[in-house]
């Protein structure tokens, strides 16, 4: 029990502070506010979703391997939705940050490859 909240206490920082680095890669700047208090709102919500389900699905009866199940499914469903159906970034990035972000990150790949495929601006850069 106690390695297991060892554990949640060490991932919760990526999770808490996660939802404000999504949004500056996917959102523009007008969007991002209202994405990211949608995005901090949904971590209660699941917590609150965690809490009642084991209450509603198990009894002195048994219904545990259920909970286990219905939990599985819940939580596997968006992770292979995720892995198979979303790219690490837009096609298009929707702020200069999302996009200056982009190009350090080819550059960067571009110099340890030693190859130059990159635009204007890159080959100006060097």
């Amino acid at each position: 029990l106690l390695l297991g909240q060892v554990i949640g206490a060490c991932v919760q920082p990526f999770f808490t502070n996660l939802p404000a680095r999504l949004t500056s890669i996917w959102f523009p700047v007008q969007e991002r506010d209202m994405a990211t208090t949608i995005a901090i709102s949904l971590n209660p919500l699941g917590a609150a979703l965690g809490t009642i389900l084991p209450s509603a699905l198990v009894s002195e009866d048994g219904g545990m391997g259920k909970l286990l199940f219905t939990e599985a499914i819940i939580v596997s469903t968006p992770f292979v939705a995720a892995l198979f159906f979303f790219s690490e970034e837009p096609q298009h990035p929707p702020s200069r940050t999302a996009f200056d972000r982009h190009e350090s990150r080819v550059y960067a790949r571009d110099e340890t490859n030693n190859t130059n495929t990159g635009n204007s601006d890159t080959l100006r850069e060097q």
